[in-house]
C-alpha cells in the first residue's frame, strides 16, 4: 500500500533509459498505489521536476547525456525537497559512498528483489514524513 504524504499518494518520478525497467518500475508502483511519472535521462527528469513536485525519484546512474549523480547534484543545488534513490548494475564503493554524500538515500544494485524497493521507498518516506512532523514544532512524545 502506497505511502500518502498530506492524504495524497506519494509522487515519484522514475529515470533510467531503459525503456523496459522503466516501464516495469512504473506499473510496479502504480499497482502499489504511487502516483508515477517517467523519464528516459537526466534532461528529461530535471524539466519535470521543474514543473511538478515530486516525493521521490528513483533514477539510474548511467544514462547518456547526464548521470544519475549529475542529476542529484542538481537536485542538491536547487534544494528541491526530494529524496533520491539511486540503481545501477555497475556500482562500486566509491560510487555508493559518493552518491551517500551527494545525498542519495539510498543506492540499488541491478537487478533488485521488488520488496527491496518498496522496503526502501516506505523507509524514506517514513523518515521524510517524521522529519516534516518535527520541523512543525511537533515532539515525538
Amino acid at each position: 500500500m502506497a505511502h500518502k504524504i498530506n492524504n495524497q499518494a506519494a509522487r515519484i518520478l522514475v529515470v533510467d533509459d531503459d525503456d523496459i525497467l522503466r516501464y516495469t518500475l512504473e506499473e510496479l508502483l502504480q499497482a502499489q498505489g504511487y502516483a508515477v511519472e517517467t523519464a528516459a535521462n537526466g534532461m528529461a527528469a530535471l524539466q519535470k521536476l521543474q514543473m511538478d513536485r515530486f516525493d521521490m525519484v528513483v533514477t539510474d546512474l548511467y544514462m547518456p547525456g547526464m548521470t544519475g549523480l549529475e542529476l542529484i547534484d542538481h537536485i542538491t543545488e536547487t534544494k528541491i525537497d526530494i529524496i533520491p534513490i539511486l540503481m545501477s548494475s555497475l556500482f562500486s564503493q566509491e560510487i555508493k559512498k559518493n552518491a551517500g554524500e551527494k545525498g542519495a538515500f539510498a543506492s540499488l544494485d541491478k537487478p533488485f528483489p521488488t520488496n527491496r524497493l518498496l522496503d526502501i521507498i516506505e523507509t524514506s518516506m517514513l523518515r521524510k514524513q517524521r522529519t516534516e512532523y518535527k520541523a512543525t514544532g511537533h515532539s515525538a512524545h
